[in-house]
């Protein structure tokens, strides 16, 4: 009998032990910039459903999902809008989210989403539901195809913060054992849909002194479209563009990268830069050395340059380059779904 009381203890503690082992166990921390995703639009399955009869009503429900590691905030939240064709299918009202900062209209609001973090390590969601009614078809019609497309508008960030190596010595004289090597560095993605892939550095010669040089190749790695991060509203209202609101607001973005330097980092000159035109509302003490990245084909570049020349005798040191990305961000999904007759 002691034999046995004596197992059933052990046993006891063994599970007292395990249950504070896992509750203690803490989630592998993951490294939040990475990826090339932003804000994610998905109609959740039979929302709308199929097939509708004509005046209906039935279910509309947007599921929206930050994956990246930029957060949307109050002070620069993202804009949702539901296009539809207004005659067939009308919204009566949709789900309250504390996220959501303000119902424009009955298809367009304003929402805030936290990006990807330790604790939420695949990003802030949220689903959202209209109520909808279908309208009546033409008599001639029994049936009709209709597409509801979800679209997003966003502000958003790319951050990447990386080891660079600065040698002076273009010419190779120097015998001295260098510390690193001057190299091109290549990247995948930092946590949004625009994404550094790669950066090339050079040294330009001026009047006796090394100016370091890095040239910044970027990519649109999602499905979306960069837009001027100032004009969203402008960029995502649905109304006529002139050829000249077209260039400034379409496929954009503004760059900015520094280096630490004696007091506040050192803010590197790079052209392109951006205009009055492009990012009229831009910090103007960083704004004569922002880059203008202008995509073509989802790709561009800007070429970055230190504005405090070196001695070609310094010796070679490792620094960090923080390159920075402002843009907003056009990301949208479809559904698309059938109206019909009831059945005579």
């Amino acid at each position: 009998m002691r034999h046995k009381t004596y197992l059933l203890w052990l046993m006891v503690i063994f599970l007292l032990i395990s249950a504070c082992t896992s509750s203690t166990r803490k989630t592998p921390d993951i490294d939040i910039y990475q990826g090339t995703e932003g804000i994610v639009l998905e109609f959740i399955k039979n929302a709308p459903p199929p097939k509708v009869f004509e005046d209906s009503n039935f279910p509309i429900a947007v599921k929206i999902t930050n994956k990246g590691a930029y957060s949307i905030d109050d002070k620069n939240p993202a804009i949702f809008t539901l296009i539809r064709e207004k005659d067939y299918v009308k919204l009566s009202a949709y789900d309250n989210d504390e996220r959501i900062k303000d119902r424009s209209s009955d298809n367009q609001f304003r929402f805030k989403l936290d990006g990807k973090s330790q604790i939420r390590q695949k990003g802030d969601e949220m689903i959202v539901t209209f109520n909808a009614v279908t309208g009546k078809l033409e008599p001639q019609s029994e049936i009709k195809q209709s597409i509801v497309t979800a679209n997003a508008c966003y502000p958003y960030k790319t951050l990447l913060t990386t080891s660079v190596c600065i040698d002076p010595d273009i010419t190779k004289i120097s015998t001295a054992k260098k510390v690193c090597e001057v190299k091109d560095l290549s990247f995948s993605g930092q946590g949004a849909p625009v994404a550094v892939t790669k950066i090339e550095q050079n040294n330009v010669m001026k009047e006796g002194k090394v100016f370091p040089q890095y040239i910044i190749y970027v990519e649109d790695k999602s499905t979306g479209n960069p837009i001027n991060a100032n004009s969203l509203g402008k960029a995502c209202a649905g109304d006529s563009l002139t050829p000249e609101d077209t260039r400034a607001l379409w496929n954009i973005a503004a760059v900015t990268a520094k280096i630490p330097s004696s007091g506040a980092p050192a803010q590197l000159a790079c052209t392109p830069s951006v205009d009055d035109v492009t990012f009229s509302s831009k910090d103007k003490n960083s704004k004569n050395k922002a880059g203008l990245l202008r995509f073509r084909d989802k790709k561009s570049f800007v070429k970055c340059e230190l504005r405090e020349g070196m001695e070609t005798s310094a010796d070679a040191f490792t620094t960090q380059l923080r390159v920075e990305i402002e843009y907003g961000y056009v990301q949208n999904a479809g559904a698309i779904f059938t109206i019909q007759k009831p059945q005579r």
